[in-house]
């Protein structure tokens, strides 16, 4: 068996394994296994003393209108810094995919049909999802 333990430098605390089928534990920074290939194995590690669950965004800061939409939405949201924004059919295939750093977009929706839509904004690693419906 191959012992592997992760140590955080000074500031910095244990948060977790990423997913691995080696790894049945991932909240603990040590585990055993036998491992026989060449498997890459990735520590997640946070600041000490930082609330790194409180959301920088929320739901709040974003909105989205028209909504019911026709030939175009126009998304504004009130955080700074790259977001990306993606909008996706009920079978979740993205159909529109943006990289923008400004407060407010124009989104041209009339390439979309008739129907319900996720528009899913990302900023580093947090998501919020709003519905959108487009009716032509």
């Amino acid at each position: 068996p191959v012992a592997i333990s992760a140590k955080a430098n000074p500031g910095f605390v244990f948060k977790n394994w990423s997913k691995s089928p080696f790894i049945t534990d991932t909240l603990t920074n040590k585990f055993r296994n036998n491992i026989d290939t060449n498997a890459l194995f990735v520590a997640n590690f946070r600041a000490y003393g930082v609330d790194v669950e409180k959301p920088i965004i929320d739901e709040n800061q974003i909105s989205i209108y028209p909504n019911p939409a026709n030939n175009q939405i126009w998304i504004n949201m009130d955080f700074e810094n790259e977001k990306a924004i993606k909008i996706y059919n009920e079978s979740g295939t993205i159909l529109i995919n943006l990289l923008t750093r400004e407060k407010g977009i124009n989104v041209p929706t009339s390439s979309l049909s008739n129907g319900v839509y996720i528009v899913q904004i990302r900023q580093g690693d947090q998501t919020i999802n709003k519905k959108l419906i487009v009716i032509h």
